[in-house]
């Protein structure tokens, strides 16, 4: 994630600069070279962090992605990805992987087959390949409760299944 988010800054600082110096040009600013790429700049500073910030923060009461537990099992639903179900009993292992904003929660069943899509209307979350076993991965960095507590939770139900 953090690699995607890299390259999306990288294509666009060059193009938010020249769109920036364009807008600039057709305003007619025409001060010295380098007070206009300091204007050009700081607008694109603003502009950016604006969109970062809006990324990042989100819609107010959105959820991005969410983990429930109960008896029966483990729910959870990545960001804009249909809910999926896992049994307690199909639950190979539940770990946290990075800290911070940045945790992902790796969940890995038993097998693929017994994770159950529980409403339809989204695309499905796909499996992904984690220490040669597939694996669901959710991003919990900002997620109340704290990732330590939600993994204790997750491995206190685990203990008891």
């Amino acid at each position: 994630m953090a690699l995607r988010m890299v390259t999306i800054l990288a294509v666009l600082l060059p193009v938010g600069l020249g769109l920036s110096y364009a807008l600039l040009s057709l305003l007619g600013h025409t001060a010295h070279l380098w007070q206009a790429l300091r204007d050009t700049v700081l607008i694109f500073l603003f502009t950016q962090a604006g969109v970062c910030g809006r990324l990042l923060i989100g819609r107010k009461g959105q959820r991005f992605a969410w983990v429930r537990t109960s008896d029966a099992g483990l729910a959870f639903a990545a960001y804009r990805r249909a809910a999926r179900f896992v049994p307690w009993t199909a639950v190979r292992s539940v770990r946290v992987r990075c800290a911070g904003p940045l945790a992902e929660l790796v969940i890995t069943p038993e097998t693929v087959d017994a994770v159950i899509v529980m409403e339809g209307g989204v695309p499905a979350q796909r499996p992904v390949r984690r220490r040669r076993a597939p694996a669901f991965v959710v991003d919990i960095g900002m997620m109340r409760p704290g990732n330590a507590a939600m993994l204790a939770e997750i491995h206190d139900r685990l203990s008891r299944a």
